[in-house]
């Protein structure tokens, strides 16, 4: 398996639901249908939660994305972001901000005390080459802490967005995990 492929491998969510929710309109309590997930463009800020997946009542069949908006929130609201992801984003700002800030302010301290000609801002360049590499370790090392858990089989799906935080669900123990990305 190529380098690429374990990459996209690793930064692939896999969608789905496997909670009960109850129906609003049967009153109905069961693991909803899963019926595959619709990408959007509509994500939502602060508390009010982003749902993906298609869910349906298994008994009459009534779209159950509110339902899961309110089970997610209900669900993921004590559930911390992790020191590592925090930690992992605070080092990925630094790395893609803060680097090429600090080297544009030396190289331009450097011309205005004519150290060097405007030639220096080739060095710029180098920033591509920082900058590529470093997202892509972040990331990949971001979306690793999916492939961890407790219960010694991690099977974390996505199911949904509470904020600016995707929340994960393990399929085998029932732990659930928040990251940002």
């Amino acid at each position: 398996m190529s380098l690429l492929a374990k990459y996209q491998e690793r930064v692939q969510h896999q969608h789905g639901w496997e909670v009960e929710l109850q129906c609003p309109e049967c009153n109905h309590v069961a693991v909803p249908k899963y019926d595959g997930w619709t990408a959007s463009k509509a994500i939502k800020l602060g508390d009010t939660p982003t749902i993906y997946a298609n869910l349906t009542c298994s008994d009459c069949g009534r779209d159950l994305k509110e339902a899961a908006g309110g089970k997610l929130k209900e669900l993921f609201k004590d559930v911390a972001i992790p020191v590592r992801n925090k930690g992992l984003l605070y080092k990925f700002l630094f790395v893609v901000i803060g680097l090429p800030l600090i080297l544009m302010g030396f190289l331009w301290a450097g011309v205005v005390a004519d150290w060097w000609g405007y030639g220096a801002f080739g060095w710029l360049g180098l920033i591509a080459f920082i900058t590529t590499p470093a997202i892509f370790y972040f990331n990949y090392n971001i979306h690793a802490i999916r492939f961890v858990c407790e219960c010694g089989n991690p099977r974390y799906l996505s199911m949904g967005l509470l904020g600016r935080s995707y929340c994960y669900r393990c399929s085998s123990c029932a732990k659930c995990l928040r990251l940002r990305d």
